[in-house]
């Protein structure tokens, strides 16, 4: 199974999310780096784990700012590639997206995140200009419940968001329980991902949310998850490249 770090971007920081409540959210102090700079933390993640890629949450833009290309670019020099997080619920921002990056390849990978877009039909516009191999859906929960207050996407339940997604051609899946981002406390979406991985074998399932030990990626991997998304433990030292490697698991 792969680890891929995760950076929560807010104003030119790097930020230490916890619980979801990113209003609260600070600076985060790691054990990798001398400050909480953008490429600061990229080379923290490149040079001592070996990562090449990284997951961004822009913050600022899922509140509805403009992306921040500036920090995305500092961060690539790092040498990493970006899966991004920018609020992408609509085709206009598909298309500034796919115009930004069109002579800047930095971006590999799109998140579109639940808890942003009102229907699946702003899924649909959206991949009306990116191709499904772009995207990644993040199923977002909040202690286990659909992060989304339209009715439409309630209506259908967690399984059948994610079937929904994955008859449009969508691949790659993000079971992410907010409530336990930065908590330390295990996962909290172990049956959920079992099932999600019983209704297919043809996505990539990844698990993100409160991860914090060894114990804790194995029973992601013994229920199929493909990769798990990490920060809070790689910062700490919970986790090391050491014991990481040890025990199985690598970065892209």
């Amino acid at each position: 199974m792969r680890i891929l770090p995760v950076i929560d971007l807010a104003g030119n920081q790097v930020v230490h999310a916890v619980a979801g409540q990113r209003d609260a959210y600070r600076p985060i102090k790691s054990m990798l780096a001398d400050d909480a700079t953008p490429a600061a933390i990229g080379s923290g993640f490149v040079k001592h784990f070996g990562a090449n890629e990284v997951y961004v949450a822009d913050l600022d833009a899922i509140g509805g700012d403009e992306p921040r290309w500036e920090l995305y670019r500092s961060l690539a020099a790092t040498g990493l590639q970006l899966w991004l997080d920018c609020g992408l619920a609509s085709e206009k921002r598909a298309a500034l997206l796919q115009k930004a990056t069109e002579h800047e390849p930095i971006i590999t990978r799109f998140i579109v995140g639940l808890e942003s877009v009102k229907s699946p039909q702003d899924i649909r516009s959206i991949l009306s200009v990116l191709n499904p191999e772009q995207i990644v859906f993040s199923l977002d929960l909040r202690n286990g419940q659909i992060c989304n207050a339209h009715d439409v996407w309630l209506e259908m339940g967690v399984e059948g968001v994610a079937a929904t997604v994955l008859e449009m051609g969508i691949r790659s899946i993000i079971v992410l329980d907010l409530a336990k981002v930065g908590m330390g406390r295990g996962v909290g979406t172990l049956t959920l991902c079992r099932t999600l991985r019983d209704i297919s074998c043809e996505w990539e399932l990844i698990a993100g949310g409160g991860i914090s030990q060894l114990e804790n990626l194995s029973k992601l991997e013994q229920v199929g998850c493909d990769a798990a998304l990490i920060a809070s433990a790689l910062h700490d030292g919970r986790l090391t490249a050491e014991t990481l490697s040890a025990a199985g698991f690598s970065f892209p």
